[in-house]
């Protein structure tokens, strides 16, 4: 059985418009934006969409 899983999420906005997209975007989803490690022209919003717990495969056993 196939299962799709949401992993990225991707907003690009001119470069004068990044706090205010943050700000929003961080609000939205109730979480803090951080700055990415190593590349800080990428902002992550952790925690904005959780993953589900995994579905345990009974037909693997």
């Amino acid at each position: 059985m196939h299962r799709s899983r949401f992993s990225t999420l991707l907003i690009d906005v001119p470069r004068d418009e990044v706090p205010a997209a943050t700000g929003f975007w961080s609000a939205a989803l109730g979480v803090p934006a951080r700055p990415e490690p190593g590349e800080e022209q990428f902002t992550s919003l952790p925690g904005a969409f959780p993953q589900p717990p995994p579905v345990r495969d009974s037909a693997a056993q």
